[in-house]
């Protein structure tokens, strides 16, 4: 029998507000932006609900304080055939099913081409106070190669970073760099964005759109009660590295994230990730501050876990690699249907002792390989929806 939470949003809100996670670590409006830049839905409003066994086999996993309890409770979930079985289904209901299939647009950086004068006169509005309707632009750390930098804030909480005036006088560089996470905003805040930018940019708009270039994109899917451990690289393009996130101030033993990074054909460097987006929301939250079991079940009972599948486009001016302008932003590569993963189901067939091992640490020996199924995450209908997708930000764009 499916746990019905659907009329647990009080509850839920109530939680939030009075256990001592909110008090010591974050406010409940800091809480619901840091799930939101996870991508982790309100367990209340989850469209999948899990039997409560694997619920509670879920939460012990993630709020366990010691090493010693996470290693009882991911072999636990390891060696239960039942809920390997059901986190599979869970998984594939995306493959098989083209509704539940739904990407998004992770991040977008783009190099505007303007002259100095331009970007200059562009500085001098934002200190006298210009900035969308409904927004602020205030000063922020300056970025690396950019001698301003501003950053635009909704009244939503949603950010905007501006950089202005390159170092560097090579035109990869650019003059303006707007940096933002599309799929944070509302199309309507999209819109008042770009009206505002583009009329900033002013005589120099067609010019600057058209050698302007896009140094990061990423792709991804946000696989809900889909238990990340369970979904691993099988096969790899290039090369593998790892990442854990630190939790108390020390670097976890289990690996959150696997990243497979390569070479586009245009040169470019590209990053298909599988990580932990529930790990990444505990590293933002606890890294640097003590927290009791008690606080990390209070995160797990707000929010629905989920896997993190990203292909990530990086330009690579060492590699003098081909440049992609905002008008030809469909084109940048992106390998997000070309994933080669292990068949979860397939990992029944490892004993339970290599499960546990490969489940926490990631990798895949030869004797695994040989035990386990591969699968490419190639559904027929995730490139067309993400190419409309990509149409339908390019549009707001363009012609706000």
């Amino acid at each position: 029998m499916h746990t019905n939470i659907t009329n647990t949003t009080n509850h839920t809100n109530n939680t939030v507000r009075n256990n001592n996670l909110i008090d010591n670590h974050c406010s409940k409006e800091r809480f619901v932006e840091l799930r939101s830049r996870c991508k982790l839905r309100d367990a209340a409003f989850s469209s999948a609900k899990l039997q409560k066994k694997d619920a509670k086999l879920i939460q012990d996993f993630y709020s366990a304080i010691r090493i010693e309890n996470r290693d009882s409770a991911l072999s636990a979930i390891a060696s239960n055939e039942g809920f390997l079985k059901r986190n599979s289904d869970s998984f594939y209901r995306y493959l098989d099913n083209p509704r539940w299939l739904k990407p998004d647009f992770d991040r977008l950086t783009i190099g505007y081409a303007v002259p100095k004068g331009k970007a200059f006169e562009i500085i001098r509005r934002l200190k006298d106070g210009d900035a969308p309707e409904y927004a602020t632009a205030k000063r922020t750390l300056k970025k690396d190669y950019y001698k301003y930098s501003r950053l635009i804030k909704f009244k939503s909480g949603n950010t905007i970073r501006l950089y202005l005036i390159s170092k560097n006088d090579g035109v990869n560089f650019r003059h303006v760099k707007v940096d933002f996470t599309p799929s944070y905003f509302s199309d309507d805040e999209l819109v008042k964005f770009f009206n505002w930018f583009n009329e900033l940019l002013g005589s120099e708009r067609k010019r600057a759109t058209k050698d302007s270039m896009i140094t990061s994109m990423e792709n991804g899917l946000q696989l809900h009660n889909v238990f990340a451990p369970q979904i691993l690289h099988n096969s790899l393009f290039g090369k593998e590295e790892k990442y854990n996130w630190e939790i108390k101030g020390k670097e976890q033993p289990f690996t959150q994230a696997t990243y497979d990074i390569f070479k586009a054909e245009c040169g470019g460097t590209i990053k298909n990730k599988i990580y932990c987006p529930v790990s990444k929301l505990f590293n933002l939250i606890f890294k640097e501050r003590p927290y009791t079991e008690d606080d990390a079940l209070t995160v797990m009972e707000n929010i629905s876990h989920a896997t993190r599948v990203e292909s990530v486009y990086v330009y690579s001016q060492r590699n003098s690699a081909k440049k992609y302008s905002l008008l030809e932003m469909e084109r940048v590569p992106c390998y997000l249907n070309q994933f080669d993963i292990v068949a979860p189901d397939s990992l029944v067939e490892i004993p339970i002792e290599e499960r546990v091992k490969l489940m926490g640490q990631r990798t895949l020996s030869g004797i695994e390989r040989s035990n386990t199924r591969n699968l490419d995450l190639t559904p027929n209908s995730l490139e067309a929806k993400r190419l409309k997708m990509l149409k339908h930000y390019k549009d707001i764009f363009l012609n706000s």
